[in-house]
């Protein structure tokens, strides 16, 4: 199924000529500024002005290049060890003190046949120790007894299929070699990480959002998300700040995410930032000199996975933005597939950027993109900021730096939906869940940009105003749009997506707070009605719990205020002096009232 973002139902007005581009850099930096006449393609815009990216696109890629000799040596290695490798089953399912050091070539080679919807196009020689990620140091720590290695590998190869296409934090053959071999039992950091991802596959799998029906769930459920959760922040505790401990707390966010938890949401972001500061890792040249191409990728990947996640949460709980997408200089993870690349370079002939389609592009065009548009949505918000503390004080800066409010929405819109034209097909294309991973990623993605692309129009609708009746149409249109999209993804997306709806409900709000002609009043009740339905298949959720319902008692009110509107109407002429009554106003003197 193909979502269309172009065309009256998307975007009012002219859309911009193809190859239209609305970023442009900044010399110096990394920054991107609205323009609506600024070129060049989505490569160039990732670069700092003062690095420009090799022949890959990769600015470490030199220092990685393929060495033959070292590669040969490795493959050495790797042969021998695979002589003494246990089998597949017993590698997944066995105690971990009889995994032993070594993981079998063998269950490599299942392991991305059943991930692939090919079999790799390279076959490229694993590193023999590169095992550790920067900062990590084995100790006489051992992790607790209490949880089994069968059900942590399930949950974890569970994550690469409904978490990891949205935030793809890890390196996928790396991370599940290492988990395989039941490292986490002697490292602390790699255990908090691995205790952080089963919390959150956990949660998802109670909330619904497993679609692959070769998963047995009962399996997979044998200890509450929330003992996961508590172990991985007894783990994570100290002033550690290597890459895993990052990602723990990445997770962790993620993971109060989905049970409503906001308070340690916004715990566990400020604690990631707090590294990221203190480290100073917004920029490139303060990482480890010392990691391998795989790290590089993965940090890279988990910066740009939290900066949407700041700016996401941003909108919905209208929190501070505490990372800059012109104070970072981080470049863009590279556009080419996990099997694709390792410690040793990427593989001979690997295509970076994105191709027509799913046979030749990689998915991470598609995350590459939704970054792009959360950059957008950084300085929509900080134009909407501005105008609302300005109309609250005029202060000195007003004076020396004037407010510039030239925000056109068509010119905006018009621009996103050019850059939108430009990717291949397969990025477009929300088509029913397959259950094979590597081709449902494209589908994630396809979805994930409509979601944000619809983030987007909102959020310029609340920065640019606009008419009940303009509003209660963008708001329609918007959840049209999340219908279309096949449910599967709904739940696979999970909480996110629901909180992606109640910035409809904000905008409606805004809506409610004045009195309601019976034209503006039969749009919002269409609209909210159309949300209601939706909120419906997402009833699953732990932190959705009765959403619907609560929208539904809503729609009651409106009707209930209406129908009194109506009356007082009537006799309007002997109260000249009384004050008008909204639905808001209504509402919130009746026992239980919740807002939008």
């Amino acid at each position: 199924m193909s979502v269309s973002l172009s065309g009256p139902s998307a975007i009012s007005g002219q859309h911009a000529t193809p190859g239209q581009a609305f970023l442009t850099r900044v010399p110096g930096n990394n920054s991107m500024l609205p323009n609506t006449t600024a070129g060049g393609s989505r490569e160039e815009r990732r670069w700092s002005g003062h690095q420009q990216p090799g022949p890959t696109g990769d600015l470490r890629n030199q220092r990685f290049q393929t060495d033959d000799r070292r590669g040969s040596k490795i493959q050495q290695e790797s042969l021998r060890d695979a002589r003494h490798h246990l089998s597949p089953s017993d590698q997944l399912r066995s105690p971990p003190n009889e995994i032993g050091n070594h993981w079998s070539d063998e269950y490599q080679h299942q392991h991305q046949r059943r991930c692939s919807r090919s079999p790799p196009r390279h076959s490229m020689p694993q590193p023999a120790n590169r095992n550790l990620v920067h900062g990590e140091q084995h100790s006489t720590w051992r992790a607790p007894s209490d949880y089994t290695h069968a059900t942590i590998m399930d949950l974890v190869e569970l994550f690469f299929e409904i978490v990891y296409p949205i935030f793809p934090l890890f390196h996928q053959p790396t991370f599940i070699r290492r988990v395989s071999r039941a490292e986490y039992n002697t490292n602390k950091s790699l255990f908090a990480v691995t205790m952080a991802v089963c919390a959150l596959v956990s949660a998802r799998v109670r909330d619904g959002a497993v679609f692959n029906p070769r998963w047995d769930l009962q399996s997979l459920q044998p200890i509450a998300p929330e003992v996961y959760y508590n172990e991985s922040i007894r783990q994570v505790k100290g002033d550690h700040t290597d890459l895993n401990t990052l990602r723990t707390h990445a997770l962790l966010a993620l993971a109060a995410i989905q049970d409503g938890k906001f308070r340690d949401m916004h715990g566990h972001l400020g604690r990631y930032h707090t590294i990221v500061a203190s480290e100073g890792l917004h920029d490139e040249n303060n990482w480890p000199s010392d990691i391998g191409l795989v790290e590089t990728q993965e940090r890279r990947r988990l910066f740009w996975s939290i900066y949407t996640l700041d700016i996401f949460t941003s909108i919905v709980w209208g929190g501070v933005i505490r990372s800059r997408e012109y104070q970072s200089s981080v470049s863009y993870p590279s556009e080419v597939d996990d099997d694709m690349f390792d410690d040793t370079g990427f593989a001979t002939g690997t295509g970076m950027g994105s191709s027509a389609d799913s046979t030749s592009a990689s998915w991470m065009a598609g995350r590459n993109f939704v970054i792009d548009l959360y950059r957008v949505l950084e300085h929509i918000i900080m134009r909407l900021s501005v105008r609302k503390s300005r109309a609250q004080r005029q202060t000195l800066i007003d004076s020396v730096l004037p407010a510039s409010d030239s925000l056109s929405q068509e010119a905006v819109l018009n621009s996103v939906m050019s850059m939108y034209g430009l990717l291949p097909q397969c990025l477009k294309e929300t088509n029913p869940i397959t259950s094979k991973p590597r081709l449902d990623r494209f589908g994630f993605q396809a979805a994930d940009i409509v979601a944000t692309v619809q983030l987007l129009r909102m959020t310029l609708l609340s920065a640019t105003g606009g008419s009940i009746f303009e509003k209660c149409q963008i708001a329609n249109e918007v959840v049209n749009a999340f219908s279309a999209i096949p449910t599967g993804y709904h739940h696979a997306i999970s909480v996110p997506l629901l909180f992606h709806l109640g910035v409809i409900g904000q905008i409606l709000a805004t809506t409610l707070e004045q009195r309601l002609s019976e034209n503006e009043y039969r749009s919002i009740r269409d609209v909210m009605m159309a949300m209601a339905q939706l909120l419906s298949t997402l009833e699953g959720l732990h932190a959705s719990k009765g959403a619907s319902q609560r929208l539904k008692d809503q729609i009651t009110r409106i009707d209930d205020f209406m129908t009194v509107q109506r009356h007082n109407t009537r006799g309007q002429s002997g109260r000249p002096n009384a004050p008008a009554e909204t639905p808001n106003t209504l509402r919130q003197r009746e026992p239980g009232f919740i807002a939008l």
